[in-house]
C-alpha cells in the first residue's frame, strides 16, 4: 500500500526559524512609535491652543488673527446693509481709495514689523511677561486699525447731509464688529462662527413695512449690544495668552517630558506625559473662562432676540427666522 503522507497538528508542528517575528511583536512594535507620534501631537496641539500671538505664517493656518483694510466691495456691502442709497454711495465709495493706501502704509509700516518680533505659539509657550508684551502690541494694532477704520467713517459723514449721515454712522458699528471677529483666532468649524447676525436672515427680506417697523427698536438694542460683546470677546482673546501663562507658570507646567527609552522607565515617562496633559488641560480650562462666558452670552443675545422678533413676525416668517437660528 502507498505510503500515506500525514501533516501533523498546528499544535504539534516544531517552530521554524523564519526571520519574521511573531505578529504580537511585529504589532507592539508598530504601536510605539504611533502612540508616541500621538502624544507629541495632542501636546502640541495642547500648546498651539494657548500660545502666543500667530506669526504670518501661522496665521495663515489657524485662522485670520490680525486686522485688514475693508475692501471696495465689502464696503459697498456695509454701506448698503445700513440703508445707504445710490446718492450715499456716490459720495462715499471714492473716499475708500485714499482710506485703502493709509491702511496699507500702517500694516507694511506697523504690523509687519510687529508680527517679526511676535512668538509663534508652535515654537514655545511664552512667559508671563512676554504674554502680557505680546497682548498690549496686539492691542495697539488693532487700536491703530481701529482709529483709520474712524477716519474713513467721519469722511463719509462730514459730506452727507444729516439724515443721510445717521445711516452711515452704522458703518462704523460694522467696522468695529468686523475688527473684533477678526481678532479671535478660529478654526475647523468654528470658523465664522462669530460672524452670525440674526439680521441676515432670508426671512426678512419678504418683511413688509409694518414688520420691518415693528422690529427695528429690537434690532437696533440687538445691534448695539452685539457689538459691545464682540469687543468684549476680542479683548479676551488676547487676555487669553497671558492667563494661560499664569496658570502654566501655578501649576509648574514645563516643557513635554520625553519619554525615555525602552526600558524600566517606560511607565515612569507615560505617567509623567500624561499629568503634563492634564495639568495643560487645566491651562486651557483657566485661560478660556472668559471667552466662554462671553461666547455664552451672545449665544443668549441671538436666542433671546429671536424670541422678541419673533413674537411682532407673522407665523411663517418667525417660523424661517428660528430655523435660522
Amino acid at each position: 500500500m502507498a505510503e500515506t503522507a500525514t501533516n501533523p497538528a498546528p499544535c504539534c508542528r516544531k517552530p521554524q526559524p523564519s526571520g519574521i517575528m511573531p505578529r504580537m511583536q511585529l504589532v507592539s512594535l508598530a504601536h510605539r512609535p504611533v502612540r508616541a507620534l500621538a502624544t507629541k501631537l495632542l501636546a502640541l496641539a495642547l500648546l498651539a491652543g494657548i500660545g502666543g500671538p500667530f506669526t504670518p505664517s501661522a496665521n495663515a493656518q489657524f485662522g485670520a488673527t490680525l486686522p485688514s483694510p475693508v475692501a471696495a466691495g465689502e464696503l459697498e456691502s456695509l454701506l448698503r446693509a445700513a440703508g445707504a442709497d445710490e446718492a450715499l454711495l456716490a459720495i462715499a465709495m471714492p473716499l475708500h481709495e485714499g482710506y485703502f493706501s493709509r491702511f496699507r502704509e500702517f500694516e507694511e509700516r506697523e504690523v509687519d514689523e510687529s508680527m517679526k518680533r511676535a512668538t509663534s505659539p508652535l515654537e514655545s509657550a511664552p512667559t508671563v511677561e512676554d504674554a502680557k508684551r505680546n497682548a498690549d502690541m496686539r492691542r495697539r494694532i488693532f487700536a491703530r486699525a481701529a482709529q483709520i477704520d474712524a477716519e474713513l467713517v467721519d469722511e463719509i459723514v462730514g459730506l452727507l447731509t444729516p439724515e443721510a449721515a445717521a445711516r452711515a454712522e452704522k458703518l462704523r458699528a460694522a467696522l468695529t464688529r468686523r475688527r473684533a471677529i477678526a481678532a479671535i483666532p478660529s478654526m475647523g468649524f468654528a470658523r465664522g462662527a462669530h460672524a452670525f447676525d440674526l439680521r441676515s436672515a432670508p426671512a426678512l427680506a419678504s418683511l413688509d413695512e409694518g414688520s420691518r417697523t415693528a422690529i427695528a427698536p429690537i434690532f437696533a438694542s440687538y445691534e448695539a449690544e452685539l457689538t459691545r460683546q464682540l469687543e468684549r470677546r476680542a479683548d479676551a482673546s488676547f487676555v487669553r495668552r497671558v492667563r494661560a501663562a499664569e496658570a502654566r507658570e501655578e501649576l509648574g507646567v514645563s516643557a513635554f517630558p520625553q519619554a525615555p527609552a525602552e526600558g524600566d522607565g517606560n511607565a515612569a515617562g507615560s505617567d509623567a506625559q500624561s499629568q503634563w496633559m492634564q495639568k495643560m488641560q487645566e491651562v486651557q480650562r483657566r485661560a478660556g473662562e472668559e471667552m466662554s462666558r462671553i461666547d455664552a452670552g451672545i449665544r443668549r443675545l441671538h436666542r433671546d432676540t429671536l424670541n422678541a422678533v419673533a413674537v411682532a413676525l407673522p407665523p411663517a416668517q418667525a417660523s424661517a427666522m428660528r430655523s435660522y437660528l
